[in-house]
């Protein structure tokens, strides 16, 4: 863009202008490729302050059969001391079967735990992939990151250090305001003009169709051989001040409409 005016106009901070321009554009901020490293570093699990206060749990499976018609073996590890139980299971186990084993081999000798990593329950699975990282994995994984905090009261763009709880608008009642930091963005721009996505309605192929709403102008532009007739357009879901001009010929054969009152200004619904 810079490129383009500088060659028709110049004024002073031209180019911080333009740039400054170009970064609250709300269409680039949305759809434009993020070229910047990833958001949020990885955080390490915290250290638990007591034994069997915080476990994890993994399940062996596919082995040979017992006498006891065991084929599974699940491994409950202690995070602090990193002592084990090995309880025999079967692979079809329901989750009342395994709650009973769990409470008579772990609750009856070390209590409830305060918190529980096991890749049988999905949430608490994914939720472990987020905090688990030692140091080592931390230090390579932190190299492909940069660390960002957004404050209280900015704007973001909705793609603790790592968890943010957002303000979102009544028709997202529904949406769990919390999200991590590695889906959201900066939003850069004053909210003056901001467009309502609701209002605009797309064609088949993805692509918006303006709608003119009326003429609010005319005009002719001479030329050396011949006249053309233009005509001031207001477009449906934008402002007047935002009307173009467009060759009345082409806006006839395309919006006949439009030009059923031969008045100066011509409104349709």
């Amino acid at each position: 863009m810079y490129r383009d005016l500088k060659r028709i106009y110049r004024w002073l901070d031209m180019k911080k202008d333009i740039a400054e321009f170009v970064a609250k554009c709300q269409n680039c901020q949305q759809v434009k490729y993020e070229h910047q490293r990833h958001a949020s570093l990885l955080q390490r699990m915290s250290i638990p302050k007591w034994k069997w206060e915080r476990i994890a749990m993994d399940f062996m499976v596919g082995l040979p059969k017992t006498l006891g018609k065991f084929d599974s073996i699940w491994v409950v590890v202690d995070r602090l001391t990193k002592s084990t139980h090995f309880i025999p299971v079967r692979i079809d186990y329901n989750a009342e079967q395994l709650a009973k084993v769990y409470v008579k081999e772990i609750v009856r000798l070390h209590g409830v735990p305060l918190s529980i990593i096991s890749d049988r329950d999905k949430v608490r699975s994914i939720q472990a992939k987020i905090l688990v990282a030692q140091n080592r994995q931390k230090k390579y994984a932190d190299h492909k990151v940069r660390d960002m905090e957004f404050q209280t009261g900015e704007n973001v763009l909705l793609k603790g250090p790592v968890a943010y709880k957002l303000a979102l608008p009544p028709n997202l009642s529904g949406v769990h305001p919390v999200f991590h930091v590695s889906i959201l963005k900066r939003y850069n721009g004053d909210g003056d003009y901001i467009i309502k996505w609701d209002s605009f309605v797309l064609v088949k192929d993805l692509q918006y169709e303006k709608e003119p709403i009326a003429i609010l102008d005319r005009d002719v532009r001479k030329l050396r051989t011949k006249e053309i007739k233009f005509v001031k357009v207001q477009w449906k879901h934008l402002p007047v001040e935002e009307a173009t001009w467009e060759i009345e010929k082409d806006m006839r054969d395309k919006y006949p409409q439009l030009f059923v009152d031969s008045g100066t200004t011509t409104f349709f619904l």
